[in-house]
């Protein structure tokens, strides 16, 4: 898949990280609305989070792009490998001094 193999070679992705880990998950999606046939396509980042009175857990959204395509699944597979070199170069920017441990 483009969005892991993008991750592989930037050396954010961990194989054996539970999905509901401390660092955050990825969400890659692709819809298709047939009656219109726009493509939306979305990535977005959701941090965990604990509210303390309640002790409820969930992971939130904090950051997320998406772009909408006419009837060309092609160029809706660009924009997906679009918005992915754009979260990983926003990622790395923001968590410089993490990912340069």
């Amino acid at each position: 898949m483009v969005t892991e193999s993008r991750l592989k070679a930037s050396r954010l992705h961990e194989s054996d990280i539970s999905p509901l880990s401390d660092v955050g998950l990825l969400r890659v999606s692709v819809q298709v609305r047939e009656e219109t046939r726009v493509t939306v396509s979305k990535v977005e980042f959701l941090k965990p989070f604990s509210d303390q009175y309640t002790s409820q857990y969930k992971h939130l959204v904090t950051w997320e792009r998406a772009s909408y395509t006419v009837d060309d699944a092609n160029l809706a597979m660009q924009e997906i490998s679009e918005l992915m070199n754009y979260f990983i170069s926003e990622y790395l920017r923001v968590n410089k001094s993490a990912c340069e441990k």
